[in-house]
């Protein structure tokens, strides 16, 4: 009798979903024109390219829009080694059991590895309500990760030395030594996006192919509803590293449109400049989006930006009243937010404006303020988010008592507050000029305006 010898492989999946989602480290909204390479799978997945004995899988289930059943298809024929996920937050108990179903039809030796805000949180009730998933990865992943695939793959059965691991061994959960998030970005190896179809991913305000890139982790600020992942203390790579992964970039990929994700890019102004002069001086004819915070923005760093390909910056305004701004703890005034983008539509930079609706202080005057400054800062876009409180964020501790605006009025605000902004007959005449400079723009917003008319981004 013979017997087929089934090639090993590692998986890093981004499980498909019933929405087009971003799963991201502090949210996962719901998308409709645009999408981003799953960045922190795709870091994982760079750790082991080196690998001969294993077939590296990498399936983007949200930007290739498959089912359940293509996923299993894809995996069938091999001997599967571990199988790693970061599950999505309002999508979380859908991505568990999406990836309990996809074990049941794999090799029983096959280790589940799972890890992202949600998971470091709540291990224990991941572990005891889906048991078939083994490991999950406390905190920063790249460093436990690596000991543990390697151990996985070595046969090891102790992994009581790993740092910043939980192990669910038949249902006893144990808990290794913390591992704190310090790793040195530079000595990261660049994401390799051989693994990705990079033809699936599209930003608003560049062409395809584009691609994303993280240069820094942590914020030093203290937004009372944000989700802080990586702490307080601010880590990010150098200029230098950040230009060799774009020349890279360019000389492999032959992408030029770049989507710089980190939650503030514009922190360090030196190293900004250094940036901005390196794309400038390596001649790589760049387009690209960040996203910025308001009182980072000066006129020279602006004028820098503009020059190296900046074509917009992403800014979360949150609110035109103080008093909410105040609430949130963001540290700067609406006079600032409004001088501050004079100054960027002077660089000839376009500004998609982030606003927030539901604060428990927050009335339907202050929703109205907020419209008003949308307009005011001659905003590009806009895009409305409503609270949610996070686990261990300041909001989520202290938000017990009642709030002003009931769900039901926050959602009809909502509306309210889009249908006001791209029905006013400044913004209509903007995108009728973008749109005869740009007529691909159309799609974008047909497809950004109707899903700003659903009810959430994200059904429950």
């Amino acid at each position: 009798m013979h017997y087929r010898i089934l090639p090993e492989a590692v998986v890093f999946l981004n499980p498909p979903y019933k929405y087009i989602i971003q799963r991201k480290l502090r949210c996962s909204p719901r998308r409709c024109a645009y999408l981003f390479p799953p960045s922190e799978l795709l870091s994982l997945a760079s750790l082991m390219t080196d690998t001969q004995d294993i077939k590296l899988i990498f399936i983007d289930g949200i930007a290739e829009r498959l089912s359940l059943k293509e996923v299993v298809s894809a995996l069938k024929g091999y001997r599967i080694r571990a199988l790693i996920f970061m599950p999505g937050f309002e999508s979380l108990e859908e991505d568990l059991k999406t990836i309990s179903k996809i074990k049941e039809n794999l090799n029983a030796d096959c280790r589940i590895i799972s890890f992202g805000y949600l998971p470091t949180l709540y291990y224990r009730d991941i572990f005891q309500k889906f048991p078939l998933i083994d490991y999950i990865i406390m905190g920063e992943p790249e460093a436990t990760f690596m000991e543990l695939s390697a151990a996985i793959l070595a046969g090891n059965k102790d992994l009581s030395r790993i740092r910043g691991l939980a192990i669910n061994d038949n249902g006893k959960i144990t808990v290794n030594e913390n591992r704190k998030n310090d790793m040195d970005l530079d000595s990261l190896p660049f994401p390799d996006r051989r693994l990705l179809r990079n033809d699936c991913y599209a930003d608003p305000f560049l062409k395809k192919p584009m691609t994303s890139l993280i240069t820094s982790r942590g914020c030093p600020y203290n937004c009372s509803f944000c989700v802080n992942f990586y702490g307080r203390v601010f880590r990010q790579r150098s200029a230098e590293n950040v230009i060799g992964e774009l020349k890279q970039v360019v000389a492999d990929q032959h992408i030029r449109n770049i989507r710089f994700m980190d939650d503030n890019f514009t922190i360090d102004k030196n190293r900004i400049i250094k940036i901005c002069k390196g794309i400038i001086d390596n001649s790589l004819r760049l387009n690209w989006t960040c996203l910025s915070r308001i009182d980072t923005l000066d006129k020279e760093v602006l004028a820098w930006m503009s020059q190296a390909g900046c074509r917009a910056v992403f800014l979360g305004i949150e609110s035109g009243s103080q008093k909410v701004l105040d609430y949130y703890n963001k540290g700067y005034t609406v006079d600032l937010i409004k001088r501050q983008c004079r100054l960027i539509k002077k660089a000839g930079i376009a500004i998609v404006s982030w606003f927030i609706i539901g604060a428990p202080v927050e009335t339907a005057m202050d929703v109205k303020a907020s419209l008003k400054l949308s307009l005011e800062i001659n905003s590009d876009f806009i895009c409305i988010n409503e609270l949610q409180l996070m686990p261990t964020t300041a909001l989520f501790k202290v938000s017990r008592g009642p709030f002003r605006l009931s769900p039901a009025e926050i959602s009809r605000l909502r509306r309210k507050f889009y249908l006001g902004f791209y029905f006013n007959p400044k913004i209509i005449r903007k995108i009728l000029l973008r749109l005869a400079k740009k007529p691909e723009g159309l799609l974008f917003f047909i497809k950004e305006f109707f899903s700003a008319m659903r009810e959430k981004y994200i059904e429950k």
